[in-house]
């Protein structure tokens, strides 16, 4: 069949323009991998800036933004998971005020966070509210505040309060306790805790393996930047004394 000139015509058109349109395609798929690249590479840079403090651990489970007290250059760290709203850690805050007068000096505490949040509404708030406050070196003030005045009477209003009194910049403080950067802090507080392994306590005899989830306030000391003891609950002030005492040796 003989084909007509439109056919044709229309047939060579597109034959002879083809490598134009490969040619147009080819620059504009990489003029747009290009831009990709470009918004990705901002992008990451971003996530690791708002993410520096986050990354970055001193040692085993002590994070560069966690609340510390205590001797800095101590081989001896005492790291306490504690949901604010916990009435079982509302009552050992007496008993670590004691310890970190009476070891000062000797060991470094650090504080970090595992709000129980199906049980205690107001705990993660709480973590958020003191890790803004740390942002202005006040961290432990208001954590001690929220302990010693929180059981039913918890809010993010008495946050505010309490962070005013403390005389914070309210500003940064309402911003920062919202930001994605704190949040992540909380997150990854709560992803140590169950990430790590636990050895044989030799205070209750337990053990904790990876991925298991757990209580508070639970204490884990970690001497040259391992983990060598643990506890969970509330023992008495005598006991974890002896335990720092052995293990400064």
């Amino acid at each position: 069949m003989n084909k007509t000139y439109g056919e044709e015509n229309f047939g060579q058109t597109i034959w002879h323009f083809l490598p134009g349109i490969i040619k147009f395609l080819s620059v504009l798929g990489i003029g747009l991998v290009i831009f990709n690249l470009i918004n990705i590479s901002f992008a990451g840079s971003a996530i690791d800036s708002n993410l520096d403090q986050s990354s970055k651990t001193d040692t085993v489970l002590v994070r560069t933004y966690n609340p510390k007290i205590g001797n800095p250059d101590s081989k001896l760290k005492l790291v306490y998971f504690l949901d604010y709203q916990c009435p079982v850690c509302g009552a050992n805050a007496e008993t670590m005020t004691q310890l970190k007068s009476d070891y000062k000096d000797k060991v470094q505490f650090v504080y970090k966070h595992y709000p129980i949040k199906t049980a205690h509404v107001y705990a993660e708030p709480a973590a958020k509210a003191i890790q803004a406050a740390t942002l202005q070196n006040k961290g432990f003030e208001l954590g001690d505040i929220i302990l010693a005045r929180g059981g039913d009477g918890l809010s993010p209003a008495k946050f505010s309060e309490w962070a005013k009194e403390l005389g914070l910049d309210m500003e940064k403080f309402e911003s920062d306790r919202g930001s994605s950067l704190v949040n992540n802090e909380v997150i990854l507080d709560q992803a140590d805790y169950d990430g790590a392994e636990f050895p044989e306590s030799t205070v209750s005899g337990e053990s904790k393996p990876k991925g298991q989830v757990g209580g508070t306030p639970t204490t884990v000391l970690v001497k040259d930047g391992k983990i060598v003891d643990w506890w969970s609950g509330r023992p008495n002030i005598d006991t974890v004394k002896g335990k720092l005492d052995e293990y400064l040796k």
